[in-house]
């Protein structure tokens, strides 16, 4: 006997709008799912319970993450140079404490998914620390995290 989890599936309904081809048909369909959320204003696609953007800021501008301003959460140790609605931390440790700062400060009531970057405006070629190159992969931008 098959197990319920090993059966084959029914031939779905995208089968019949993609030339029976059900696996293009799902393709297809998440190929435009993706491209109508793109099309969605940053803001409105979660709230901050389920999304967070948290940024480590020092002395970076931080304008570039504004289309996220409902999810955004920035800590920043740079005194004068932080973003006015930014929560102040003193200047120790690096990135790696604020983010443990927040995780803890917060830990019960994170996002349900959390995306933590430093201020500076993502980029991509990470080429290793004192190198140069951004801190996303190839390819990737920064929606692909978030």
């Amino acid at each position: 006997a098959t197990a319920a989890s090993e059966q084959p599936l029914a031939p779905a309904a995208d089968e019949s709008r993609h030339g029976g081809d059900a696996h293009l048909g799902r393709i297809l369909d998440s190929e435009v799912a993706e491209a109508e959320l793109t099309a969605l204003d940053a803001d409105s696609r979660a709230q901050k319970g389920e999304l967070e953007i948290v940024l480590a800021q020092y002395k970076e501008n931080v304008t570039w993450s504004r289309p996220y301003s409902k999810v955004l959460t920035i800590y920043c140790k740079g005194g004068a140079a932080c973003a006015k609605d930014s929560l102040r931390l003193p200047n120790v440790g690096r990135e790696a404490h604020t983010f443990l700062h927040h995780i803890v400060t917060n830990y019960d009531r994170l996002a349900n998914w959390t995306v933590f970057s430093q201020g500076g405006e993502p980029k991509q070629g990470y080429q290793g620390h004192g190198r140069g190159g951004g801190h996303m992969l190839n390819g990737a931008t920064f929606d692909d995290y978030v």
